[in-house]
């Protein structure tokens, strides 16, 4: 919970949120319209843009999580999870489900 607030609460993690899927989705989008303008079939065209998502979908997970998990050692948060009774393998489930919640929330 405490990831999510830090997200809500944060107009830069917010911009995040929603300003690079909508630059993802013009650069990628400039570069369907080029190689459907090369001559490559309608199917190439959509495996491209679909394969694509899948790639930024898992990228951004994996981004979040990260930053969550050095954000937790940057502030010395860690050494005061320890002492609760929170186990190492709820720690990573956590900043992962953060972390695809906001990879849903930015490409749902």
């Amino acid at each position: 919970m405490r990831h999510w607030y830090l997200t809500i609460n944060s107009v830069d993690r917010i911009l995040d949120v929603l300003l690079w899927p909508a630059i993802n989705l013009l650069l990628w989008g400039f570069a369907a319209v080029f190689v459907q303008k090369i001559g490559a079939d309608e199917s190439v065209v959509s495996v491209f843009l679909g394969g694509l998502l899948l790639f930024s979908i898992f990228n951004r997970a994996q981004k979040d999580t990260c930053v969550y998990l050095i954000e937790d050692f940057w502030n010395k948060s860690v050494y005061s999870l320890y002492v609760t009774p929170v186990s190492e393998s709820e720690l990573f489930l956590s900043t992962a489900i953060v972390g695809m919640v906001r990879a849903l929330i930015e490409f749902g």
